[in-house]
């Protein structure tokens, strides 16, 4: 599933349209921008999987979020495939435009995420999977004694609830 229209890509870089529209001899052409989509889909849904969301998604407004991250996605590259705007000057943004934008989905993810699954977006796993936890000792006997034990870092228990 693709996130964001080509429509939308066009209204925000009419310049590079042919009357409105992508077209087969425009740069970049209506199948490029296209696949411009279906890549940055692809990655939100990578995204999206990483912080442990059912995908699809199908939240309206987790949606509505999603569209306009591949539309930026795709804005991106139609300025790439023109040699024109953030990334056409190396010296204020050096290095691979697809690897900026995609360190920039996985920080807007990881800052996000919360926000995504209190707006509906299903969460199938918890924020705290794999942290390493035991509940019995090598022996297999029930146990309350943490992994990390406090004396391994030098402190002394206290018992704050002396009977």
């Amino acid at each position: 599933m693709s996130y964001g229209t080509a429509t939308e890509v066009s209204q925000l870089r009419s310049r590079y349209t042919s009357s409105g529209s992508f077209t087969a001899s425009t740069i970049p052409s209506s199948t490029a921008v296209t696949n411009f989509l279906a890549r940055g889909s692809a990655l939100i849904d990578v995204m999206l999987a990483r912080e442990g969301f059912t995908v699809p998604v199908t939240a309206t407004n987790v949606l509505l979020a999603l569209d306009d991250l591949a539309v930026g996605y795709a804005v991106d590259l139609c300025d790439v495939a023109n040699s024109a705007g953030r990334f056409y000057d190396e010296s204020t943004t050096p290095g691979n435009p697809l690897v900026i934008m995609q360190q920039e989905l996985s920080d807007w993810f990881e800052k996000n995420a919360p926000g995504l699954e209190r707006m509906g977006a299903t969460r199938t796993k918890s924020v705290m999977s794999g942290l390493a936890f035991r509940t019995v000792d090598n022996s297999g006997d029930d146990s309350n004694i943490s992994i990390f034990p406090i004396e391994s870092y030098g402190n002394k228990r206290k018992n704050w609830d002396p009977s």
